[in-house]
């Protein structure tokens, strides 16, 4: 490379299209060579100017991360393109309403999904949703509440409230210089207010009670009456029958090779069932969505998005999961930067060659969390993907007897948006 003359061109010879190429000041610059997808006609994908900081071996990895996209149909400069003029576009309320939904509520599966959406069409895009977040004053948010209040009631006003506060706030936390125009005290109810003021009396408990006495109401019955006489939920007492029944599930599940478990809506799994079945078993799990809302998935291998962050639980997930792996019929690795540290000891490019020694092609790709949680960014690339799989290690540390789970391992354990295959 350093005997290129201006205007000379050279190509790699591991990664397709991967080019350097001298220019007349001097510099070297690399560039991705590819044809669009459909039409054929060649395109070019820079990728930037040797420095000190930019090596040729840096240019080569995002060389393979972009020939990723390509494999996967995408045109990474007109990705690039349109992501620009995204940038350029005012950034108004209803573009914020719109990311919120797709990316944090539609994401992880909230049984609210509807209501949520509801209220933003109905109150708050005809007012509001023109208005430049930029723009966005805490004068707009008290005169929408306002109205809302006087036409619909003050439940209503807050209920609203809550919603537009929680979709700021997601903003927030991705935007560098937004601002929420929220502040306490812009409700217009006060829980205690609207509070119950009594309690049922013995002689109205003892109605139920005598009712559900029959033999004929089987099982349901025994819960009316256990909820009646402990005074507990119905999702406390479902989550109890868990608990008892995980140490007979961990039995079973050291003397298999892998053990499938439905996550349902009225357990918490994460503290009921994972301390023993991902940690305590030496086997890997496949986390399978069963909650109410949960998004529809695709049983299938087709497409499988591995977690990759270095670590030791990442690695023997992927060691796990490799007679999966070498079914599916494409693999992505997807490594998320910014939340937390990550080693540079090894290369994207090792991680590739290693799973190729075991007769597995992935595309490797790297991404940055770009203000929210690894979680959120997982679920945001996996939905971009439409993986029919995620492969995760479950990251924990143990404080005596409790483990403490990671924020990933969490977020993907609570509501898995598809099926997980994760070990430990």
């Amino acid at each position: 490379m350093d005997a290129l003359l201006p205007g000379q061109t050279l190509f790699d010879t591991e990664v397709r299209g991967f080019v350097a190429r001298r220019l007349s000041s001097g510099k070297i610059t690399f560039g991705l060579k590819y044809s669009e997808s459909g039409s054929g006609s060649q395109r070019w994908f820079a990728l930037g100017v040797m420095d000190g900081a930019f090596t040729a071996e840096k240019a080569r990895q995002a060389a393979i991360l972009a020939r990723g996209r390509i494999v996967e149909g995408r045109d990474p400069q007109a990705e690039r393109v349109a992501a620009r003029r995204k940038r350029e576009l005012p950034n108004t309320l209803n573009r914020l309403l719109d990311d919120h939904l797709r990316l944090y509520v539609v994401a992880n599966g909230l049984r609210s999904a509807k209501e949520i959406e509801r209220c933003f069409e109905k109150y708050v895009r005809p007012t509001l949703g023109g208005v430049p977040t930029s723009d966005l004053r805490r004068s707009h948010v008290v005169s929408l509440l306002d109205d809302i209040a006087t036409n619909n009631g003050p439940v209503m006003a807050d209920r609203v409230l809550a919603h537009l506060r929680k979709a700021l706030n997601w903003y927030a936390a991705r935007d560098d210089a937004f601002h929420v125009p929220i502040v306490p005290g812009m409700t217009h109810t006060k829980p205690r207010e609207r509070a119950r003021d009594r309690v049922l009396s013995d002689d109205e408990i003892r109605i139920p009670w005598e009712a559900t006495a029959s033999d004929s109401l089987g099982t349901f019955g025994a819960l009316v009456r256990m909820l009646l006489l402990w005074g507990v939920s119905r999702r406390a007492i479902r989550a109890l029958c868990v608990f008892l029944s995980v140490d007979f599930v961990v039995q079973c599940a050291r003397l298999h090779d892998l053990t499938i478990v439905p996550v349902p809506d009225y357990v918490s799994l994460d503290e009921l069932v994972v301390e023993d079945l991902i940690f305590g078993t030496g086997r890997p799990a496949i986390l399978l969505p069963a909650y109410e809302g949960a998004p529809k998935y695709e049983a299938s291998l087709d497409r499988i998005v591995v977690a990759w962050d270095f670590s030791r639980a990442a690695s023997r997930a992927l060691a796990d999961a490799m007679p999966l792996l070498k079914k599916a019929k494409k693999v992505s690795v997807l490594t998320v930067r910014g939340e937390k540290d990550i080693p540079d000891s090894m290369s994207q490019t090792d991680l590739y060659r290693h799973l190729q020694m075991h007769g597995v092609i992935a595309d490797i790709d790297e991404v940055s969390a770009g203000g929210v949680t690894i979680g959120d960014a997982m679920m945001d690339n996996i939905s971009a993907r439409r993986a029919n799989m995620l492969v995760m290690g479950a990251f924990g540390h143990s404080r005596l007897r409790e483990f403490v789970l990671g924020g990933a391992s969490r977020a993907m354990i609570s509501k898995p948006p598809i099926p997980i295959f994760m070990s430990h």
